[in-house]
């Protein structure tokens, strides 16, 4: 599926938002500095990211590189 235009500068400007998301509230493993993460998405990113790219299709592939333990991957198949 291609994106035109339109969708790409969307998608681009929900990033930037998410990239702004406030972690200093979150809560973190004891031991752990919330610097030492490599940027974590929290779910209502990937709610925004979604909501602003076209619905996903059952041809579509979702990739998420370096996810962790995949907790992006089933919000993504739970909301698609």
């Amino acid at each position: 599926m291609a994106l035109d235009t339109r969708e790409v500068v969307s998608a681009n400007q929900a990033m930037t938002r998410l990239l702004r998301y406030d972690t200093s509230r979150e809560e973190y493993v004891r031991g752990h500095h919330p610097d030492h993460h490599a940027g974590r998405i929290v779910p209502t990113g990937v709610a925004l990211i979604l909501a602003t790219l076209p619905p996903l299709q059952s041809s579509d592939n979702f990739v998420d590189i370096g996810s962790g333990i995949g907790n992006v991957e089933v919000q993504v198949a739970l909301e698609s």
